[in-house]
């Protein structure tokens, strides 16, 4: 018999949080799905209180990751393993047993650290691995996107987002995925996503649409460069546009597909009308964990990699949609980021003035004149000119060199260590640093103009 579903909102207060599932159609386990799920002998827990652990299979001796899930969509896992899409964990069985409302998943086991794990040991990304991350990310859910019916994830996060080894991006966790809604049905009745990631649409204010998933791409990068949410910090440089788009609070303004973001991110990193490459990525990381310290990274296994995103599986071909043209993608993207062109040039003022708030700009404005101030009084025992115009200049070039580094100019805090770290007191001590370097190295300069010119 059919149980109604639970219907309601539900407040996101930090970590997932999903609703209650009473069931769906379906009978207890058979004796052969028994006997299939008890090849897979326990190993290990990987998240206990989430019922997610390592098993192996007696049958082969490889090792797979078994989840009970009591919060589930039955058909997107059977659809998932019917079809599988490159970038996600492959589903080897699904198994509801209905009348305990529990569904347990065989999927494949992927080694590798989180992009969460990542973050939390060695700080904040450099602009260009976070283009890369974003661009393969964006193709697998582009594959998302393009099944029939449409599949939105609706949690993409740091800790949903997989480096392997040898440097390919996987998406995992499917639990608060759906299929898109069309148009003639209404808002989301129920939120699933986490607090920060999820698009104002998740919280009932619209049906999720595949502008959902971007919003949490948005998010996810603005995470990896700075270590905040766009709400704390918004990032700088060159993604700062691209980001800005993704987390509009319309969908109608976000990025009207995945090839269009995917655009816009080639465009933005020169690498147009190239297919995301795992090499960039996998060059530039080394797996944390030790057991993959020494692992090879042949360049054919990253090539193999690549020409998996550009060219899926004849096996999972039919019935996929064909790719938005690149004519098409241009002009989604002129109309997104029309409104975004004076945030572009905006950040190349000095601080102070990039946010267009008048009380910034007026403090900004008294902090100049008094260093100019300064600068002009500046008092030197001596009485050669060239002697006082050179400490005038380095006077104010220090002045300067601290404010604008201080004020993570251009995200220049985000290239160096310490600096870039997530864990502010770290972060405070590198600025500090850095600071006193920067006038420590200015006065040896000066030092050594004075010696050379006047002996």
């Amino acid at each position: 018999m059919f149980v109604l579903a639970c219907i309601g909102t539900v407040i996101v207060k930090g970590s997932p949080v999903y609703p209650v599932r009473f069931g769906q159609k379906g009978q207890k386990m058979t004796l052969e799905e028994q006997a299939i799920l008890s090849y897979y002998r326990p190993v290990a827990d990987i998240r206990a209180e989430h019922g997610i652990s390592l098993v192996q299979d007696d049958r082969s001796g490889k090792f797979y990751v078994k989840k009970c899930l009591t919060v589930y969509n039955a058909e997107m896992f059977r659809a998932l393993q019917e079809h599988p899409i490159p970038g996600t964990p492959k589903i080897y069985a699904a198994i509801e047993d209905a009348g305990k409302a529990v569904l347990t998943v065989i999927e494949e086991y992927l080694p590798g650290d989180s992009l969460q794990e990542l973050l939390d040991t060695r700080g904040i990304f450099p602009e260009a691995q976070v283009i890369s991350i974003a661009l393969e990310l964006t193709s697998i859910v582009r594959s998302l996107h393009q099944s029939e019916p449409a599949i939105i994830h609706r949690d993409i996060k740091p800790s949903n987002v997989l480096l392997t080894p040898d440097g390919q991006v996987k998406l995992l966790d499917f639990n608060a995925a759906k299929f898109a809604a069309s148009d003639e049905q209404g808002r989301d009745t129920v939120l699933l996503g986490t607090r920060g990631f999820a698009a104002p649409e998740q919280y009932g204010f619209a049906a999720s649409s595949v502008q959902t998933d971007f919003y949490a791409i948005g998010v996810l990068m603005n995470v990896l460069l700075t270590g905040k949410l766009p709400a704390e910090q918004m990032a700088e440089g060159s993604l700062s546009e691209i980001i800005a788009t993704c987390t509009q609070i319309d969908p109608k303004n976000r990025y009207a597909s995945a090839e269009a973001l995917i655009q816009a991110l080639q465009n933005n990193s020169g690498l147009a009308r190239q297919q995301p490459d795992s090499a960039h990525i996998k060059d530039n990381w080394q797996p944390l964990t030790p057991e993959y310290a020494n692992v090879e990274r042949q360049q054919d296994k990253s090539k193999h990699a690549k020409d998996d995103w550009q060219q899926p599986n004849p096996e999972y071909a039919e019935g996929d949609r064909q790719l938005v043209d690149s004519t098409h993608a241009k002009n989604d993207q002129l109309q997104t980021s029309s409104a975004h062109t004076q945030k572009t040039w905006r950040r190349f003022l000095p601080p102070g003035f990039r946010s267009g708030s008048a009380l910034h700009m007026a403090a900004a404005a008294i902090g100049y004149f008094l260093l100019i101030d300064c600068t002009i009084t500046l008092q030197v025992d001596t009485d050669s000119r060239f002697e006082v115009i050179l400490n005038q200049a380095a006077f104010s070039l220090a002045g300067l060199s601290v404010i604008f580094f201080t004020c993570n100019y251009l995200g220049i805090q985000a290239r160096l260590p310490l600096s870039r770290s997530t864990k502010w007191p770290m972060r405070i001590a590198g600025v500090l640093l850095y600071d006193a370097a920067i006038v420590f190295g200015i006065i040896l300069v000066m030092s050594l103009i004075l010696t050379f010119f006047t002996g």
